[in-house]
């Protein structure tokens, strides 16, 4: 039903472009500087997710082989099970355009999923890479530059032709094409070359290792032959310029938005029959989907722009499936006949601590790549405050008066839903506000004129906090975060600015506290590089001459984060050979529990997203990362 837009992590607010190569307590003691990933290995107890199915030898240039099998191939279907009825869905706006090299809405988006296959799957549970695309197995080099992937054997296109390599090396072409400039083509800027070596093998040569060009390869493949004339090869060792040549690619077809209609081919469970731009779409069963012909007969959406319209519409029967907003909930749960389920959104609400001077802000990390240290934050720069600021917060009244029923508590940067790589020994903060005062006692801040405010040595224990005002859920919770805080003798200055100024604040890191968000953070937490030393690039804004003036958008580690040891994970992390998932799920929750102990973020939480669906309907299993995922054995019960 989602999404993620691998390799390019967006910000709930849109200026916070930031690219990159592609979703808790303290205590415990702070490792030598020295410490790093690649010093420590897994420990027994470290949950290894792959399943090695094999490897190559070291003559032959291969690595370790690790690929998580599709899970929701088997088991047999319950009896009885019949083929047959049209499943309906309806949805608050009209795709935008049915090409996968363009479309960027949900509904498209959705459309798309049924149609084209991608050439790695993803675990509907955990997110990971999996075989549920088209590959059915694939391997790193001992270097991590190449990976090489296998097809299944005998794939086809709904009309016939075999799907091979050829359409794999087409498809990564097409997104690196200049001409054609996809939204996607940035998910796709470390792929060096792209080589067929036969019809069922494809060799992707990258020119960095690194692990998130799987969850890259989730992008769908399209048909060569509708494109490509007299079959000729569109592999090339240049893909960054002209990776394709006019004189035989149909460039103007590939731009159109009616793709599909003029080419109604599909690998997916599903073909296109008929599309109107404002609905209704119709699919119908493609007999040929190569993880087995689905049981229905169809898939219908239908645009339904009112919220309440598209809950009357399930309530009624006329539609099978609506997406729910935080209002409906109780009321789509209490209906008859109506199943209700819920996920987390691949989002995650927090307070952004500058732990610099805002005053001075610099990069942290020079033109040699040495690491820059950081004059402190003069107040946020102890870890004591920001403990003392986490332990002051009431979690559970925040997002209760904020989210209600869709609120959503969280202890991670990283959502639960990256089950593979989720840290779950994480201990919430709690609300303990004699501990938080003690804590800012400690530290010299007290109250010694008993105007409310805390001082040390003459200085009042005063911050900022910002937020963007087309936020109503953000402007309550900053009025909220500032009542609480005061209340240990802090005194917060709270703004809820234009959207394009807090961004510019908060990219030129000048501020105390900012209250924001990520949104489509993936299942991959590579793309989520917020903690590196070398994503530490202020913006120069005016009347600074320090920071980053290269014109650049700014990096993800805008709360100047420094830690030697994460760094060294986030590289290994990204980067080991084998992208061996038991290794590197291991290395993000160390990552997650030093970030949790640092306290460079107050992860407030997130909210849920809801779906309902008539009951009617059989063998649906909803999971976070894909509602779909089995959706060929999808049925109704005999009349």
């Amino acid at each position: 039903m989602k999404r993620v837009h691998y390799l390019q992590l967006l910000l709930l607010f849109t200026l916070l472009l930031v690219a990159f190569t592609m979703t808790r307590r303290f205590g415990a003691p702070t490792p030598a500087a020295d410490e790093t990933a690649g010093t420590t290995q897994p420990t027994a107890g470290a949950t290894a997710i792959t399943a090695t199915l094999g490897s190559t030898t070291a003559a032959s240039g291969g690595a370790l082989v690790t690929v998580i099998p599709a899970t929701s191939e088997a088991p047999p279907l319950p009896t009885p099970a019949q083929p047959g009825g049209v499943f309906v869905q309806a949805v608050a706006t009209a795709p935008d355009r049915i090409n996968p090299l363009f479309a960027t809405s949900s509904t498209a988006l959705t459309i798309i999923d049924q149609l084209f296959p991608a050439l790695v799957g993803q675990d509907a549970t955990t997110g990971a890479a999996n075989t549920a695309g088209v590959a059915e197995k694939w391997r790193f080099s001992n270097n991590g530059q190449t990976l090489t992937l296998t097809l299944y054997p005998d794939l086809r296109w709904s009309d016939g032709a075999p799907l091979t390599a050829q359409d794999v090396a087409f498809t990564y072409a097409a997104l690196l094409e200049p001409t054609l400039a996809s939204p996607y083509r940035d998910n796709f800027a470390n792929l060096a070359a792209v080589t067929v070596l036969d019809e069922q093998q494809v060799e992707l040569q990258l020119r960095t290792p690194d692990c998130t060009i799987l969850q890259s390869l989730h992008q769908p493949l399209l048909p060569a032959h509708l494109f490509v004339a007299d079959a000729a090869p569109v592999a090339t060792s240049r893909l960054d310029s002209g990776a394709l040549n006019p004189a035989t690619v149909d460039l103007d077809a590939l731009k159109g938005d009616d793709l599909l209609l003029r080419n109604p081919v599909s690998a997916g469970p599903f073909l296109l029959e008929s599309w109107a731009p404002q609905g209704p779409i119709r699919l119908v069963r493609n007999p040929n989907y190569r993880r087995g012909a689905p049981l229905l007969a169809g898939w219908e959406v239908q645009v339904i722009p009112d919220a309440d319209a598209r809950l009357q519409a399930l309530d009624s029967g006329t539609v099978d499936l609506v997406q729910l907003g935080a209002a409906q909930f109780e009321q789509a749960a209490g209906m008859t006949a109506v199943t209700f389920y819920t996920e987390p959104l691949d989002s995650v609400t927090f307070v952004a601590l500058n732990l610099a001077d805002p005053a001075a802000p610099q990069p942290g990390r020079g033109a040699d790549d040495t690491v820059i240290p950081q004059t402190p934050h003069p107040i946020l720069g102890t870890l004591a405050v920001r403990q003392a600021l986490a332990l002051g917060l009431d979690y559970e009244t925040l997002l209760a008066n904020v989210y209600g029923s869709s609120a959503l508590p969280l202890t991670s940067y990283t959502l639960p839903t990256v089950a593979w790589a989720y840290n779950d020994d994480l201990i919430p903060n709690r609300y303990a506000p004699a501990a938080a005062a003690q804590l800012l006692t400690n530290a010299g801040w007290v109250d010694r004129d008993g105007d409310g405010v805390r001082e040390r040595e003459g200085t009042r224990l005063r911050l900022s906090l910002l937020t963007n005002e087309d936020s109503p859920a953000r402007v309550q919770l900053g009025q909220q975060l500032r009542t609480q805080w005061a209340q240990l003798g802090v005194e917060v200055v709270f703004q809820a600015t234009p959207f394009e100024t807090l961004t510019r604040t908060l990219l030129a890191q000048r501020y105390d506290l900012v209250l924001i968000g990520w949104d489509n953070l993936g299942a991959e937490p590579a793309n989520s590089d917020f903690w590196h030393s070398r994503q530490d690039l202020p913006v120069a804004d005016s009347g600074n001459d320090t920071g980053n003036n290269s014109g650049a958008t700014g990096g993800a580690n805008f709360v100047s984060y420094q830690n030697v040891a994460v760094d060294q994970w986030l590289d290994d992390a990204r980067t080991t050979p084998d992208c061996d998932g038991g290794y590197r799920a291991f290395t993000y929750r160390r990552i997650q529990e030093r970030i949790h102990e640092d306290l460079p973020y107050l992860v407030l939480g997130g909210q849920q997203q809801g779906w309902a669906y008539r009951q009617i309907w059989q063998g649906l299993d909803p999971q976070p990362w894909d509602f779909t995922h089995n959706v060929q054995r999808w049925w109704l019960p005999l009349e």
